[in-house]
């Protein structure tokens, strides 16, 4: 009996060694990866920390220089590449896309640049401008008109146009509406829609973004503005819908995707005054203008013979 309360009492001496020194362990990996994290959270805040201003100023030199060389020193000493560089808020990655130094965008976006970063420059609608934005003021016509098909070879269009698509592809985008319905971008659309937008407001040009879309053929985007809630016979200033940009212009998809979606065929709008089947006739759209008498749409001097 002794011997066995004996040996009862080892092997609880044993196990509370044992738990022990579970628990001893234990306590020591919390000890570790508590100052991992500490560790890792002071490396954060080191980098989250302002740049020094000689550290800046040789980092902005060097990117509007055009010397991917003292690019990469100086992030490869800590600068921060989305520091903003420049009165007007801009980081490296906007003054590269405005100076055309395509081989230090492109290093600046692996380096974890915000492509979508807006500096307090703004675009016409008073938005701030994106690196994409910057790019194409580059471009012929400051991105607002086609170039023609005979652009000599080393006109500047090229080169910023490689660097807006560069941007592009790994998601920038303009960071006004108008812009990027414009300009035929659904994933920029798509990003700007999820905010809140006001359907109903024009841009320097008088137009809403439907009928940018309308205007410049983009089916698709037209029917996501109509789905989120843009209205089909919303006119602007002087009355013209929609409707009478895609007649001016003759896009017939979208003139029958509009009258699906109830848009008045017989609105009369513009300058001067007429319907449609007026716009898409003056502007000798032959295949709309038949597309609208096949509907029944009228001239505006048809609908005043009629009284209306």
């Amino acid at each position: 009996m002794e011997k066995m309360l004996t040996l009862l009492s080892c092997l609880l001496i044993i196990g509370c060694e044992e738990k022990k020194e579970l628990n001893d362990n234990t306590e020591i990996a919390k000890d570790a990866g508590s100052k991992q994290v500490a560790t890792k959270e002071v490396e954060s805040s080191a980098r989250k920390k302002p740049m020094d201003p000689e550290a800046k100023a040789e980092l902005l030199a060097a990117v509007k220089k055009g010397d991917l060389v003292v690019v990469k020193q100086s992030l490869a000493k800590g600068a921060d590449v989305n520091a903003k560089l420049s009165l007007f808020d801009e980081t490296a990655l906007h003054l590269a896309a405005s100076e055309g130094h395509k081989e230090i965008v492109e290093l600046l976006i692996v380096e974890g640049a915000d492509v979508n970063r807006q500096s307090s420059f703004p675009t016409n609608d008073g938005s701030g401008r994106t690196p994409l934005d910057n790019a194409r003021s580059q471009m012929y016509g400051g991105s607002n008109a086609t170039p023609p098909p005979n652009l000599r070879k080393d006109h500047r269009h090229h080169k910023f146009k490689a660097i807006a698509d560069i941007l592009k592809k790994h998601g920038g985008h303009s960071s006004s509406i108008f812009v990027a319905v414009k300009t035929g971008d659904m994933v920029g659309v798509k990003a700007l829609l999820n905010g809140k937008v006001d359907f109903t407001k024009t841009s320097m040009g008088g137009r809403t973004p439907l009928h940018l879309a309308s205007e410049y053929g983009h089916k698709e985007i037209a029917s996501l503005l109509l789905r989120k809630g843009a209205q089909a016979d919303s006119g602007n200033w002087s009355d013209k819908t929609a409707l009478h940009y895609a007649s001016e212009k003759g896009h017939i998809e979208i003139i029958e995707l509009l009258l699906s979606k109830g848009a008045n065929m017989n609105a009369l709008g513009g300058a001067p005054r007429g319907t449609p089947l007026d716009f898409a006739t003056r502007f000798k759209r032959t295949k709309a203008a038949a597309f609208l008498r096949e509907k029944k749409a009228k001239t505006s001097e048809e609908l005043k013979t009629e009284g209306r």
